[in-house]
């Protein structure tokens, strides 16, 4: 493929490479690295001027890199400006304060035990004064009063920034809000005070409540609760009404990306139209009203659904491309998607680390760049059988897309990705085609209530066929990892395959045998620093006590009454990144209610649950005389003395 056509390819991935930087130099002056790209700028503009003034085409060589430099020093300072920290008038900088005026920007969100939603502080209250201030909050109230987008509030007493995760490889929730832009949180014990209510509001925030009443009329015709929580979820993007079960079901099948609102429902609504209106077809006006119209529904679609990374770049792209034939072109794809990426990024520079927008061109790189080599192996002779076929390998190519991405963050595999997208693509075609109409015209009782049973029945029957998927054997693969640069490695394996097999290059094939070596040789090296490594964590738990020793490649473990819960959040995380699953016994007693534990190599340590630590007692403590089951032991010598 010429990629020498595709120039905006180029230019997003060395802005992308200066926004990923940013986080390594965001202490560093935002002005300059204004200064650094103005300054590549003279001198690009030096270097091309000689060349053409001169015709010595002497930089020819030197042209390209410096325009490269340009746009990494571009993209960091890009995203330096857009970065909160770097902004004296935010929360972060206000210290100690009485409370706050804000407004409420979602619905009202319930969860186990409070109420969340976000604010946008506006002012806060310290030393008996109001000073103006910038900056969000998670809030987490009672739920006595409901809060609405555009109610202005004051809240007494002062937001906590949200804390790190305690322990190694848990979630961290405290870096996934900071890249939106979100340091703070608040529960509130008390009912929140409203000042004013619905204040004007904004498009967006006129789309939240939109979404809210299309959720309503969902809950007043559809009376299964698995009906109402599939269709809210596959149509308006809310997924936290679903419970962990049919989460977990879905996951199992492959076909969550089915739930989470994406290119594939965008692409459905924006190829609606084109069933019935051909716009090569059309004249000029006429085709400049219709595209224009679409374009405005994809959006709205887009912003109902609650602007998801995924379903933006499914709508940018669909807008390029649609601009592109109102002048009647067909235009290449890759151009409107690294442009749509351009755009997001531009419009805030931190969606780049969001899992949905890096899932999504992963997969949609992955379908243009696989699927015609796969889709080539076998031509059907029934167009029934091609059609699946096509379903087929837009799958593979998809899956061989993500999946390193989707070993890195979720650590499981789908084995029947096929089977469930041979039921989900038709089935989520089929949804929206019953949930379309039933959101327009819900608000007519008569149709509301037919197209109500029409689109739960499609639900069920869809729903039955997906956690059919789920009790085949073997339907889900656990526990596996891939680091950043085996991720890396793995992808560089991936293109190198792909050059192979397209072009059958001797060079590729080097390539791919030089890249497989390395990650050979990677994964080895990980696995010596793993075996000749020992160290311990003690797990900072709610309730009980759990310590993993690791020593010469094997896992000890000294566990006592932690939750189920805890240990699939806290505790897995960690030993799927090292890649232990199954623990041997690390010996522990207590003596006078403390706990101590014997080292794989006999040493004594007592356990100190308050600071999370094994303090050293004595070296070659020994094994012999311990007991497996009872919780006292004989101490005589230097040890009684020391435990007395």
């Amino acid at each position: 493929m010429p990629f020498n056509q595709f120039p905006f390819l180029r230019y997003v991935f060395f802005f992308f490479v200066g926004v990923w930087l940013y986080p390594s130099t965001f202490f560093l002056s935002g002005y300059g690295w204004i200064g650094g790209t103005f300054f590549l700028l003279v001198v690009y503009a030096g270097l091309l001027y000689s060349d053409l003034r001169f015709r010595t085409y002497f930089y020819i060589d030197l042209l390209p890199i410096t325009a490269y430099g340009i746009l990494m020093l571009a993209g960091v300072a890009f995203a330096h400006q857009k970065d909160v920290r770097n902004d004296p008038s935010h929360l972060l900088f206000q210290g100690e304060i009485n409370g706050y005026v804000a407004t409420v920007m979602e619905i009202d969100e319930p969860k186990a035990k409070w109420v969340a939603n976000r604010v946008e502080v506006v002012a806060v209250r310290c030393e008996g004064a109001f000073h103006a201030v910038s900056g969000v909050v998670l809030i987490y109230h009672v739920g006595e009063v409901a809060l609405m987008p555009g109610d202005v509030v004051y809240i007494q007493g002062t937001p906590r920034r949200i804390a790190p995760p305690e322990n190694p490889g848990e979630f961290d929730y405290q870096k996934f809000m900071e890249r939106q832009q979100v340091y703070h949180r608040h529960f509130i014990n008390k009912p929140v005070q409203i000042l004013t209510e619905r204040q004007p509001l904004g498009l967006f925030k006129r789309m939240v409540v939109l979404r809210d009443r299309l959720a309503q009329r969902m809950d007043l015709y559809l009376q299964r609760t698995e009906a109402r929580q599939i269709a809210k979820a596959l149509l308006l993007g809310q997924k936290d009404t679903m419970d962990s079960d049919m989460k977990e079901a879905y996951a199992t099948a492959g076909a969550m990306h089915v739930l989470a609102v994406s290119g594939l429902h965008v692409g459905i609504v924006y190829g609606f139209f084109f069933l019935f209106w051909k716009p090569q077809r059309l004249t000029f006006l006429r085709r400049v009203f219709l595209l224009s119209v679409v374009i405005c529904i994809i959006w709205v679609y887009a912003m109902i659904t609650g602007m998801s990374p995924s379903v933006m770049r499914a709508a940018t792209m669909l807008t390029f491309v649609a601009m592109a034939q109102i002048k009647s072109r067909s235009p290449s794809i890759f151009n409107p998607l690294a442009l749509s990426a351009l755009m997001l990024v531009l419009y805030d520079p931190f969606i780049f680390y969001a899992v949905g927008f890096q899932l999504s061109y992963a997969a949609l790189l992955g379908i243009l760049l696989f699927q015609p080599v796969i889709v080539g192996w076998w031509t059907p002779g029934s167009k029934i059988v091609d059609y699946f076929w096509q379903i087929v390998s837009v799958s593979i190519a998809a899956q061989l897309a993500t999946f390193p991405l989707t070993l890195h963050y979720f650590h499981s595999f789908p084995t029947y990705f096929l089977l469930s997208n041979l039921i989900a693509i038709p089935g989520a075609f089929a949804i929206m085609a019953l949930g379309i109409p039933f959101l327009l015209f819900s608000f007519i009782p008569f149709l509301g209530i037919w197209l109500g049973k029409l689109l739960e029945w499609a639900v069920y029957l869809f729903n039955a066929l997906i956690y059919s998927v789920q009790y085949l054997p073997n339907a889900k693969l656990d526990h596996l990892y891939l680091d950043l640069v085996e991720m890396a490695l793995v992808w560089v394996l991936l293109a190198m395959l792909f050059w192979w097999v397209s072009d059958r290059a001797k060079v590729a094939y080097r390539l791919t045998m030089a890249t497989l070596f390395l990650l050979v040789c990677y994964q080895f090296w990980v696995f010596a620093r793993g075996y000749y490594a020992e160290d311990w964590v003690v797990y900072r738990l709610s309730k009980g006590t759990l310590v993993d020793w690791y020593y010469r490649g094997m896992l000890y473990s000294f566990q006592k009454e932690v939750t189920e819960e805890e240990f699939r959040y806290k505790v897995l995380p960690n030993r799927i990144r090292r890649g232990t699953f199954d623990p041997l016994q690390l010996h522990g007693f207590e003596v006078k209610g403390e706990t101590f534990l014997v080292s794989p190599k006999g040493d004594l340590f007592f356990l100190d649950t308050d600071r999370g630590e094994l303090l050293t007692v004595e070296k070659g403590f020994g094994l012999d005389g311990l007991p497996h089951t009872h919780p006292q032991v004989n101490i005589s010598g230097s040890q009684k003395d020391f435990f007395d």
